[in-house]
């Protein structure tokens, strides 16, 4: 479900017409959920083409970093985020130690699996 900002995963189709409009809806819900608020440090894994971390750091004015293994995305995205207070880095998640207020991963983990991330415990 790619929309024409190269967002995928589910949309939130709740009040919306089309694909670009669940997908622009997923991202607002996101960053309600997690509470965002002008210049917290977003932490983004598997940032994909950019387009949570562009939505975080212009509509809610957070500084943001992307992180992603895909060459071509960190390329895009770095582009795409060009202006805003973004970095975009070429890494592997488990190879980050940063600090930040919110992390989040959209659609990432699905890809990651449960050989490297067996599933948490509930206690």
């Amino acid at each position: 479900m790619l929309d024409k900002e190269l967002n995928y995963s589910c949309g939130y189709w709740k009040n919306a017409n089309n694909l670009d409009e669940a997908q622009e809806a997923k991202l607002d819900l996101i960053a309600q959920k997690l509470q965002l608020k002008p210049g917290m440090k977003v932490l983004d894994v598997g940032c994909g083409w950019g387009g949570f971390s562009e939505f975080a750091a212009r509509k809610y004015g957070c500084e943001v970093k992307g992180i992603t293994i895909s060459k071509e995305q960190a390329d895009y995205a770095q582009k795409r985020c060009q202006g805003l207070p973004v970095e975009i880095a070429l890494m592997d998640y488990r190879d980050l130690d940063e600090k930040c207020n919110r992390i989040v991963s959209i659609g990432m983990f699905e890809h990651v699996g449960q050989k490297i991330m067996p599933p948490i415990s509930p206690n």
